[in-house]
Parts: structure tokens; sequence; C-alpha cells
């Protein structure tokens, strides 16, 4: 690059920061409050770089053109009017200092509320202290009941009276000598109506819909 060319960029560029700079100190004067790097930034819509929104601001309020102040991480900026002193200024910057700080302990504690207001939903649908109180009560008697019942069935104390266990034997006899009369007149049936070979007897048996005992895994003959 030639130097008749540096030299032309360079002054282009000088031109330019000279252009932002007093877009930069109009916009502060026009809207006569304070703001910081980031505002002003996304107020002028992106048509200047943040880059050199910044070093335009550094430049202006080292040229005393706009006011600039420190507080914290942050630096903020406001216009100089001629019918404002300094302490005017000096006091607007502050305020809006404390603005930004409340605003960031704003969204700090909403932040925090929202999570007491999750703590308060889970715990509003928790169960109540009463309703643990019923529902241990609840289970303390049917753990008593299966414990009774438990200690009896330790013991090896007879549970069915020997009256009922004799009913049961009669009635088990009495069934049995039913199934046996039911089992011999089937048979006895069944022999008139077939007489094949086993194979068949049982697809036909099956097409049927009978079924022996030995297919449902009764054995009353033992």
């Amino acid at each position: 690059m030639t130097r008749a060319a540096t030299q032309s960029k360079s002054q282009a560029q000088e031109d330019s920061d000279c252009k932002y700079q007093t877009v930069i100190v109009a916009y502060l004067k026009k809207q006569n409050r304070p703001y910081n790097a980031t505002d002003i930034f996304n107020n002028l819509k992106g048509s200047i770089a943040k880059a050199s929104v910044i070093k335009s601001l550094a430049t202006t309020a080292d040229q005393k053109l706009i006011l600039s102040k420190t507080y914290g991480k942050q630096i903020i900026y406001a216009p100089i009017q001629n019918h404002e002193t300094s302490a005017d200024i000096e006091d607007m910057v502050e305020l809006e200092a404390a603005l930004e700080t409340a605003l960031k302990d704003l969204a700090l504690h909403r932040e925090i509320l929202k999570g007491l207001n999750n703590e308060l939903a889970i715990l509003t649908k928790s169960p109540t202290t009463h309703d643990m109180q019923v529902a241990v009560e609840s289970f303390t008697q049917k753990n008593q009941i299966l414990d009774d019942r438990l200690q009896v069935l330790s013991s090896g104390q007879q549970l069915v009276p020997p009256k009922q266990i004799q009913m049961i034997k009669s009635q088990y006899i009495a069934y049995r000598q039913e199934w046996k009369c039911r089992y011999k007149m089937f048979k006895n049936a069944w022999t008139q109506i077939y007489d094949g070979s086993r194979n068949e007897e049982q697809k036909l048996m099956s097409i049927i819909g009978i079924e022996t005992d030995a297919d449902v895994g009764v054995k009353y003959e033992e």
C-alpha cells in the first residue's frame, strides 16, 4: 500500500470517528439523560459498531464534550447542557447508576421469588401434617393386624378347628364319589358314541370342546 493510500485510509478513519462522536454527543444532548455504552449502542439500533461507540464515548469524555463517571464495573455517560451545573449532571449520573443497580437487584430478587414460589408449589402439593398422621395411624393398625397374624402362625397353633377339618374331609369324600359316578356315566356314553383310535378320539374331543380331568390337571383317582 502506498503512502498516499495509507494517509487516505487514515483520514477516512478520522472522519468516521469524528462523525460517530458528533452523532453520540447529539444523541446524549437530545435525550438529556445518562446512559452506559451498551444502552447507547442498542438505542442507536446498531448504526454504529459497539467498538466505535465505546471508543467515541471515551474520546468525547476526554475532550470534556460529555461527562463520564465510573460506578463499579460500568461507566455512565451524560450530556453537558449549558443551563445545568456540574453538580446537576453528577446527580443525574448517580441517579442513573443507582437505577441500574436497582434494576439488577430487582431482576435478582425476581429470580429468588420465582425459586421460592416453586418451593411453595411443591409444599402445597405435599400431604399436610394431619394427612400424614392419619396415614401413619392407618399403616400402624394394618401392621398390628399382620403382626398378630404372624405371631399366630409362628406359634404353631392349629388355625382350623377339628370340626371344620372333619367337615371339609366329608365334603371331599362326597364330591369325589360324585365325580366317580359322573366319570363312569361319561365313559359309558362316550364308548357308545365313539369307537376308534386314541389319536382321533382326542381330536374329536377337541372339536366338540370336551376337556378331560387330565387336561385340567385334576387327579381325583389319587
